[in-house]
């Protein structure tokens, strides 16, 4: 007797998570067009953009901390109003945030051109964090929970308004430069603020 033919499920599942991807909040960016469009073109989002290869253990070890936070925000709109203590214990913000959008994407033969070229991303796992007005403001290696905790304090920093800075350990020398910086604009200031 043969058995009915059985339809494949519409979802996709990579190959090294137990669940399939319709579970997971995380959109995939499959090739360099999407990227454009859902990283750089959107001007509303906070957008984390995750670089893995299936093959690699620290990507496969880090997944479900991405996961979960994807899930964490989708259960607060996007917003970053969940935050991460020193100890790593999720706490809740009521500070009002820029939305996160949380995409990845796989090192394979449609984006290792413009993923170690155009980007300039050669480790795994990396992550970038891009700002709807500033472009690309956070580049790293998240390898371990330590890592991840700490891209994470600095996406929540992010989405509140700015960027942490130790001004303490800043000491210009001004003694040994006499060069006078001119700004073109006023956003050239801003920037220079915020940077």
């Amino acid at each position: 007797e043969e058995l009915p033919n059985v339809s494949q499920p519409k979802h996709q599942s990579d190959t090294y998570s137990f669940l399939p991807s319709r579970l997971s909040s995380i959109q995939r960016l499959d090739e360099p067009a999407q990227f454009q469009e859902q990283v750089l073109e959107d001007k509303e989002s906070l957008v984390v953009v995750r670089f893995y290869a299936e093959i690699c253990p620290s990507c496969r070890a880090t997944r479900p901390l991405f996961t979960k936070w994807s899930r964490d925000l989708e259960k607060n709109d996007n917003r970053a109003n969940v935050t991460i203590d020193a100890r790593g214990v999720m706490q809740e913000s009521q500070q009002d945030c820029l939305p996160i959008k949380i995409l990845e994407m796989p090192l394979n033969r449609a984006t290792s051109t413009f993923v170690k070229g155009e980007l300039q991303v050669d480790q795994l796992p990396y992550c970038h964090l891009y700002h709807p007005t500033f472009g690309i403001v956070e580049e790293q290696l998240v390898v371990n929970k330590v890592k991840f905790r700490k891209f994470v304090t600095s996406v929540d920093c992010w989405s509140k308004g700015g960027c942490e800075a130790d001004f303490e350990s800043i000491q210009p020398n001004f003694d040994q430069t006499e060069e006078v910086i001119e700004f073109e604009s006023q956003d050239d200031v801003n920037c220079l603020e915020l940077c």
